[in-house]
């Protein structure tokens, strides 16, 4: 189709250039005269054709009938009707969802009308931009992430205890829900859904794993930190706000000293600033009173994210909320995981307001950037993840255990572990909860 939008301006240009003086005076020959008639009244095969969109089923037989006298009349040779969205308005009595009954009647007259009209119809074989995802698409063959649980028991003895499900709702990672644009339907999806992959198990170094107390502190002010630290990403506080030209932090204060290695970060509703520039969250440890280093930039993103830096020991550490560079709004790149719509205008509704969900510190070093690693968010440059990050030797894989057959089917797990403290992972399957979008 594109090529004819292409071809025609090139033969106009050509035939302009043929008629300044050169053949002026001179007889047309036959092929000139059937060029020229060509374009005075050009064949069906040399009009150009258009796409058609039906927005978000703003849709009627009189305004179909009207599109198509129009295009008739102008000469354009025919249409690609395609079915969109992108946050349009319903202006319409009643809105045709696609494939509905309503819907097909109108494409029935459509093509007829078309076909009246002398227009070629054709049709894009899907809505948006592919027909892969919709409500007749079974769980069981929807997209799904890899969940878990997790949890540590002592050895030694034989264990029967109920391991913790991993979350089954439609999101993202683990427990976050999913988010929906274009008018989709979240009825549509399934409550939850979840299917066991595999039970590991891993023996635990005797100071490895063991998170340290915190007080947390905003303004001075004590917060309740389990909301941030219970693994769960539906339940947070609010973002703290800057002091005057002061930078929004967070203080997390131990009454002993505590040695960190790893931390992980997720703020839901992160927005990016065309004036003030993206938030750039930096974890610091205190040296000395009102001497910060930095441990980490962290980059957040649709999902947590999780640093890993040298060790460091200290008894004051503080997350703050600094603002990075700002884009040029020619040049612009949206935070990762923000839709730009909603910056440029085009979105439906206010902001929400940022929430931070979790902020955890680990004395033990954890992959660095595993959400991005694992695909559960997208970077541009995957090399460079590792760039600034501190490096520490992993778990050998010689020494991790698969317990499935020791699982039964409501989750119990019955084996018997040997000495030590071990970490159990239930791992398993359930929906991203992403629908159709272009």
């Amino acid at each position: 189709m594109p090529y004819r939008l292409f071809l025609i301006p090139l033969f106009a240009f050509l035939l302009i250039g043929t008629s300044c003086g050169v053949i002026e005076d001179a007889e047309l020959s036959p092929s000139y005269a059937s060029l020229e008639a060509g374009f005075r009244n050009p064949p069906a095969q040399a009009k150009p054709r258009v796409w058609w969109h039906w927005m978000n089923g703003n849709i009627t037989q009189e305004g179909i009938a009207k599109d198509l006298e129009w295009m008739a009349r102008v000469g354009i040779g025919g249409v690609q009707n395609f079915d969109a969205a992108m946050e349009t308005p319903v202006v319409v009595n009643k809105r045709l969802s696609f494939m509905s009954d309503e819907w097909q009647e109108a494409m029935r007259y459509a093509v007829k009308k078309a076909d009246s009209l002398g227009l070629e119809f054709a049709i894009a074989s899907s809505p948006g931009w592919s027909l892969t995802g919709g409500p007749w698409v079974a769980p069981e063959d929807a997209m799904k992430k890899l969940v878990w649980s997790q949890q540590v028991i002592e050895g030694g003895a034989r264990i029967d205890v109920v391991l913790p499900q991993p979350p089954a709702i439609p999101g993202p990672f683990q427990d976050l829900p999913a988010q929906h644009k274009h008018a989709h339907n979240p009825e549509a999806l399934p409550e939850s859904f979840y299917r066991d992959a595999v039970v590991l198990a891993y023996p635990l170094d005797s100071l490895s794993e063991v998170t340290p107390a915190f007080t947390y502190r905003i303004n001075g002010d004590v917060v309740d930190s389990t909301l941030l630290t219970d693994s769960s990403l539906t339940t947070g506080i609010d973002l703290p706000k800057g002091q005057g030209r002061t930078p929004a932090s967070i203080e997390l204060i131990s009454e002993v000293p505590q040695t960190l290695a790893s931390a992980r970060l997720h703020v839901l509703n992160m927005t990016n600033d065309l004036m003030r520039g993206p938030m750039q969250p930096v974890l610091q440890v205190q040296e000395a009173p009102g001497q910060w280093r930095n441990l980490a930039v962290i980059e957040p993103g649709t999902v947590p994210t999780t640093v890993s830096f040298e060790p460091v020991t200290g008894s004051h550490f503080r997350l703050l909320f600094q603002r990075g560079r700002p884009s040029s709004p020619f040049s612009f790149v949206p935070t990762p995981g923000i839709d730009p719509t909603s910056l440029m205008g085009l979105g439906g509704g206010k902001p929400a307001k940022p929430l931070l969900v979790e902020l955890q510190l680990f004395s033990h070093p954890k992959v660095h950037a595993f959400e991005a690693k694992a695909a559960f968010r997208h970077v541009d440059d995957y090399v460079s993840l590792d760039k600034h990050a501190w490096q520490a030797e992993g778990i050998s894989p010689q020494r991790v255990q698969n317990i499935s057959r020791f699982m039964s089917k409501d989750g119990r797990l019955r084996w018997t572990a040997p000495e030590g403290r071990w970490k159990i992972l239930r791992l398993g399957y359930s929906l991203t909860g992403k629908t159709n979008s272009p």
